[in-house]
């Protein structure tokens, strides 16, 4: 099951990308959420029930399996999909 909802995941953020033309604009928001993932987030305490809505990784999952367990991909595959190569992060301001 995980494995098909990484796929969907994959073929949600392609249609997308086509439907709009504009690979730019997914890509540059999930970069800044990449960036709010490790600056922001990750000092916020979250409740396990919500991370997944949050895009927050499940800290409980480590190791080799952690990849095979995990229902949707990382933040920087889809990235790394999107634009064909790695890419950083971009700066992104919370609102407080």
């Amino acid at each position: 099951k995980s494995a098909f909802s990484r796929e969907r995941e994959f073929l949600a953020d392609a249609r997308a990308v086509q439907w709009t033309r504009n690979k730019d604009g997914l890509g540059r928001t999930l970069r800044k959420v990449l960036y709010l993932q490790r600056q922001v987030l990750r000092e916020m305490p979250s409740d396990p029930a919500v991370q997944h809505m949050l895009l927050i990784d499940n800290q409980e999952l480590h190791g080799r399996f952690a990849d095979w367990l995990a229902s949707h991909p990382s933040l920087e595959e889809r990235i790394e999909r999107i634009y064909g190569e790695p890419m950083e992060e971009l700066y992104a301001q919370v609102a407080r």
